[in-house]
């Protein structure tokens, strides 16, 4: 994970006073959300259910993996301050594309509000964010890059995002923000160089207007520059020079401006697995 988020996650807290924290559960309708293949396999550690067909290449190491699910459910929910939204996170792991594609139609891996359906090589980051994301907020947002963004910085997948987003400026690859809010080709599944612009911009909204501020972006319905100038009462173009600065400072190493009361606050730093 990197430095960015871990001060992103100790950020979120600051808004625990007016948003629900992730220290429970909701309430969940009982009965089965699922159907387990015949002869599979199920794994459960604490409140992780992993589900893997009998010869998996990775049976040795199913612990690991439901470990991994526990530290970053509980991660994914501390930053977007809601409650662990079920009893049990029921995971299905397929060897591979070919299986899982055979067994859901689909070409990546994928969820829904009820399990997540998972197979190598993709990061298992982006398919738990996506379960979550209609229990933070059970929208789509206008702004398509909102939604990626969030999936790709919470992907686990090591990347520097905004090293990433100062070398397509420097390179003059830079895809405006006014642009980005009206691009329907953003897919964090299929593509690298808007979700990791997506990506750094999200940062950098909720580091520096707040959970809140995100969650108003990704409730609004107006054109992207009337949003910009209704929420935070500045023109597009400001906010998107503000991001830019953001992110040169984070690449220099000059962000977040470190206070001696307050450095020992930042202390997430628990990775308990690998992608692997």
């Amino acid at each position: 994970m990197t430095k960015s988020l871990l001060r992103m996650l100790a950020a979120a807290a600051l808004f625990s006073t007016f948003l629900v924290g992730c220290g429970g559960k909701q309430e969940v309708e009982e009965g089965p959300r699922y159907e387990i293949p015949a002869g599979w396999l199920t794994y459960t550690y604490e409140n992780i259910k992993i589900i893997y067909p009998p010869g998996h290449l990775h049976a040795a190491s199913i612990h690991d993996f439901a470990v991994w699910y526990n530290w970053a459910l509980r991660t994914d929910c501390q930053f977007l301050n809601i409650r662990i939204p079920v009893d049990t996170l029921i995971v299905f792991y397929y060897t591979g594309h070919g299986q899982g594609n055979e067994m859901t139609g689909h070409y990546y891996p994928w969820a829904d509000r009820d399990v997540i359906h998972f197979w190598l090589p993709s990061h298992k980051g982006p398919t738990l964010m996506q379960f979550l994301l209609p229990y933070w907020l059970d929208k789509e947002p206008q702004y398509q890059f909102l939604k990626h963004g969030l999936i790709t910085l919470l992907d686990y997948s090591g990347q520097n995002y905004h090293e990433i987003t100062w070398r397509y400026y420097q390179n003059d690859s830079l895809i405006p923000l006014v642009e980005l809010s009206r691009d329907t080709t953003v897919d964090s599944n299929k593509e690298r160089w808007q979700s990791a612009l997506s990506a750094s911009f999200v940062d950098f909204l909720a580091l520096s207007y707040g959970l809140q501020g995100l969650n108003l972006m990704y409730r609004a319905e107006a054109d992207w520059e009337l949003a910009t100038q209704g929420i935070f009462r500045i023109p597009a173009d400001t906010l998107q020079a503000r991001w830019l600065e953001f992110v040169e400072k984070v690449v220099k190493g000059e962000w977040p401006p470190v206070q001696p009361d307050t450095t020992k606050s930042r202390s997430f730093e628990f990775d308990p697995g690998s992608e692997g």
